[in-house]
């Protein structure tokens, strides 16, 4: 009746459609699958630096599960990304769709501030296993700068640790 090219056609459309219909669910789905192992590579090792060099500025308190840091997401993508609308816009798009998340304004220095669109009613991660890096490496910090929080935060910034002068004379 039809040939295998044909119905080769009929798949790839339905998918089409039917990836369409759902935000490109089934595609993050899978690229968040393949992507996870090497998100949790990157974490341990910057956890794993932060136990050897440990930052300036330590964070202190907990999560409140207020999901206001899941509606003020800042990307700062680099210069030459915000200075053309095209690469502006694929950054936005990338987003989009690897990661929900909804552009919905821009700071003061030209970043994108994100909402996330996985986030219920309830303040709760409806993709928390799969969730992004910047998710899983939230309260982001810095080893120089002190972070910053989100009025409302349940984290805070604590006094800088200097690391002491070493003892004895060095010669």
């Amino acid at each position: 009746m039809f040939s295998l090219h044909t119905w080769l056609i009929i798949i790839c459309l339905a998918y089409t459609v039917a990836e369409l219909s759902n935000h490109f669910r089934i595609t993050r789905t899978l690229l968040r699958l393949i992507l996870l192992p090497f998100s949790l590579w990157e974490l341990l090792v910057k956890r794993l630096m932060r136990k050897i060099f440990p930052p300036v500025f330590p964070i202190t308190g907990s999560c409140h599960m207020c999901g206001r840091c899941c509606q003020n997401i800042i990307g700062n993508p680099p210069m030459f990304i915000r200075k053309y609308r095209l690469f502006t816009s694929l950054y936005m798009l990338w987003h989009s769709v690897i990661h929900d998340f909804e552009a919905y304004a821009r700071g003061p220095e030209g970043e994108i501030i994100f909402r996330c669109r996985l986030l219920g009613a309830d303040h709760i991660c409806r993709a928390y296993w799969l969730r992004p890096a910047v998710c899983r490496d939230f309260p982001y910090q810095y080893w120089f700068e002190q972070p910053r929080f989100i009025e409302g935060c349940g984290f805070k910034s604590g006094e800088p640790k200097l690391n002491p002068p070493p003892s004895g004379k060095v010669e």
